[in-house]
């Protein structure tokens, strides 16, 4: 668990000789600022595998806590073979402009656009929603996912006509320092609080 940045826990050399030791064909390095990319970064050279990068927008890259962080990253991003940008307008890919790096491609992050042509369920009927509008997050119960800032903005919206719906699962392994995350808290709520729906295991349809 953590980063470089707060502190990583956990057999961090064993890690690490998983990487450099094992015969992979290709290394994916999937989110910046995790213990499992992190890691990687000072063993780059050792790993015989191709690597791929797909840093997800460089969340902390204005935040001065993640400076040094940042400021060695040009380094580490020219030893991989790929670093994959998924939009053109992404915080990752302008860094990776600015330093001149060459190794980058763009993969868009989307959905496929059958999934919406097709007849959409009675949402609102289904989940009991009254109210004229709703405002949708999808996103597990992981407490990176921000829920109680969710929650909080949505108190402070302080409007009896939006329904708030969270639709997210229990995180099935161990993350922070609670085995569900923020899921109970927020099934909990939702019997109590109006206007607040939070639903898990629904069908992807739906």
């Amino acid at each position: 668990t953590g980063n470089k940045t707060y502190g990583i826990f956990g057999n961090a050399e064993k890690y690490q000789d998983f990487l450099i030791n094992t015969p992979f064909d290709i290394i994916l390095n999937y989110g910046s600022q995790i213990w499992s990319t992190d890691l990687s970064f000072p063993i780059l050279n050792k790993i015989k595998a191709k690597k791929v990068l797909v840093p997800l927008c460089f969340p902390g890259i204005d935040n001065k806590l993640y400076a040094d962080y940042y400021q060695k990253m040009p380094d580490y991003l020219k030893k991989y073979d790929k670093i994959i940008h998924l939009s053109a307008n992404s915080k990752d890919k302008t860094f990776c402009d600015a330093h001149s790096l060459k190794n980058g491609m763009i993969i868009e992050n989307g959905a496929d656009e059958n999934e919406f042509l097709r007849e959409m369920p009675n949402f609102r009927a289904k989940y009991g929603i009254k109210t004229r509008y709703f405002i949708l997050s999808v996103s597990n119960h992981y407490y990176l996912k921000g829920h109680d800032f969710i929650l909080e903005s949505f108190k402070k919206l302080k409007r009896k006509d939006v329904t708030m719906v969270i639709i997210g699962n229990r995180p099935a392994t161990f993350h922070s320092f609670d085995l569900g995350g923020c899921y109970y808290s927020c099934i909990i709520l939702s019997f109590f609080k109006r206007n607040f729906v939070a639903l898990d295991k629904i069908s992807r349809q739906d």
